[in-house]
């Protein structure tokens, strides 16, 4: 009896061959043959659309639930989101009221109007869609690598689209929605352009992670524009941009942004004990060889050096994790800075962070109050 069950086990398991190589046989004709159409302006069989749809579905699920999210409950993030998704998206996926175009609509799959995603991913799956795109669809991954942080304004957008019309949209982009769209030759209007997320002298950013420029000189604007360029400081919605500009455009928008020289002066340093963020951005710590961060960044910094004035405590301590991480470490100057972040810890960093930005809050209504005199 054992011996008839082996034979029937081995005739079970010669015939199953057969079946599977008669079947991968029968596949690869079919494949060569060219029997099946590629065409856009044809569906997929309908049981291989279910099984890419359920192949997708399990994975971006399995890997997007993995990830953590940071808190979205920020109306600035959703401006940021809507001027970067104007720029980057909305090509493909249309506006709020707005249709994309008939073009794209003739791909296949065409990109989806986003304002049933909320309905159908979770905030994280959002995010890992939006950061590491999907293949065979023309969703591209998010372009700056290891800057995971900046998908999270357009997944607010995008959370947010249901309850945003045409008009509200408009309000949102402002300019970016206007004609101003890449790529831009004037500089006038390339500043404009700039100025929707990171403010002007008489606006703020759209976001506190959007820094403001009119602090900053004209020669580290140039050079920030350079690095996003060059692909030496990572960033998904400035290397867009930045690779759309000649050397000329350049310069001439960073002269456009940028403040004279001297045109800001840190605050004196305060009189007497000092917090722990204030000790390190105005004495450092010599024993762990940190400088501090004035020294470098505040009254005596050199033109192509960013100065610390106007920004806010959220973006210090994320470019500070960028740094630690060496996200910022490419450039001459990013190895300097990502050797400094490595010695400090989270909390040296939540500390100088903050303190830098309250500090700067603490200018702005000083500042405020003076205009309104």
């Amino acid at each position: 009896m054992p011996h008839l069950r082996q034979l029937r086990l081995a005739r079970g398991a010669v015939w199953l061959a057969i079946f599977v190589s008669f079947g991968v046989l029968a596949g690869v004709v079919f494949i060569a043959s060219g029997a099946y159409n590629v065409a856009a302006n044809e569906r997929h069989f309908n049981i291989t659309e279910s099984l890419i749809t359920f192949a997708l579905d399990r994975s971006v699920s399995v890997r997007g639930e993995r990830r953590s999210v940071p808190d979205l409950d920020d109306p600035g993030l959703v401006r940021l989101g809507a001027l970067h998704f104007e720029n980057g998206c909305a090509a493909c996926h249309g506006r709020p009221g707005r249709p994309a175009s008939p073009i794209v609509q003739g791909m296949y799959p065409s990109p989806p109007p986003l304002d049933g995603a909320a309905r159908e991913w979770s905030v994280p799956e959002l995010g890992w869609i939006v950061h590491n795109g999907l293949k065979m669809t023309g969703m591209p991954a998010w372009p700056g690598k290891g800057r995971e942080d900046e998908v999270w304004p357009v997944v607010a957008f995008i959370m947010a689209i249901p309850e945003i019309d045409a008009a509200e949209y408009d309000t949102l982009t402002g300019p970016v929605a206007h004609g101003k769209s890449l790529p831009i030759r004037d500089p006038e209007t390339m500043a404009e352009f700039c100025e929707a997320c990171h403010g002007s002298a008489e606006s703020p950013p759209a976001s506190a992670l959007a820094p403001p420029l009119t602090n900053q000189s004209p020669e580290y604007l140039y050079r920030s524009l350079e690095e996003y360029r060059a692909g030496l400081r990572q960033s998904g919605m400035m290397e867009p941009i930045a690779a759309e500009l000649s050397d000329d455009q350049m310069r001439a928008l960073a002269m456009r942004l940028g403040g004279p020289p001297g045109a800001v002066k840190p605050p004196p340093i305060p009189a007497g004990r000092l917090s722990p963020g204030a000790e390190l951005a105005w004495r450092g710590d010599p024993a762990r060889d940190l400088p501090s961060c004035f020294g470098c960044h505040g009254e005596r910094a050199g033109p192509d050096f960013p100065r610390l004035q106007g920004l806010s405590g959220r973006y210090v301590a994320n470019q500070l994790e960028l740094f630690r991480n060496g996200v910022r470490g490419l450039s001459a100057q990013g190895r300097v800075m990502a050797h400094v972040a490595g010695r400090l810890s989270d909390d040296d960093m939540e500390a100088v962070a903050e303190y830098i930005g309250r500090l700067n809050r603490q200018e702005d209504l000083a500042a405020a109050s003076a205009r309104a005199q």
